[in-house]
């Protein structure tokens, strides 16, 4: 365990993972109707490069979340500057901590908390880039048009 030094530190971490509960939800849920969801083990093994694609794509809305100012002690100079594969590693590693992998998120869970986790996300999305986003399609897919669209 490590433990965050610096108010940037927690807020680097709580970034990774909000990335981490709207990201391996939707590819384990990902799955036909008569299918059982993916454990996060799977996603990683079998999905990886639908999840890069994912990591890709928000990377720039996690930089702009581990910037906001949050507090006074906000740093102006600190900088991420994350990379896909350190994104990629910090969330396997957080799904292979859980149960070796052998999990899959709660789907009604994540619904419930769509708004907070992948709303998020979707809120610092403009217009052209919702237009061609890869995660608000794969949203649409799996918590349905009603709840994606808002």
């Amino acid at each position: 365990m490590v433990v965050a030094k610096s108010p940037q530190q927690l807020q680097s971490a709580a970034v990774k993972k909000l990335a981490w509960s709207s990201l391996m939800w939707l590819l384990c849920h990902d799955v036909g109707p008569n299918e059982t969801p993916l454990t996060v083990k799977e996603v990683h093994n079998a999905h990886s490069d639908k999840l890069q694609k994912l990591v890709e794509e928000i990377i720039p809305l996690l930089e702009i979340l581990g910037k906001e100012l949050w507090n006074k002690q906000y740093d102006a100079s600190y900088q991420s500057a994350w990379t896909t594969e350190e994104i990629l590693d910090y969330l396997k590693a957080y799904s292979l901590s859980i149960s070796n992998g052998h999990v899959t998120p709660n789907k009604e869970l994540a619904l419930n908390e769509i708004y907070e986790r992948n709303g998020l996300i979707v809120s610092l999305m403009n217009e052209a880039r919702r237009k061609e986003s890869y995660h608000l399609k794969l949203l649409r897919c799996v918590a349905g048009d009603t709840i994606a669209s808002s």
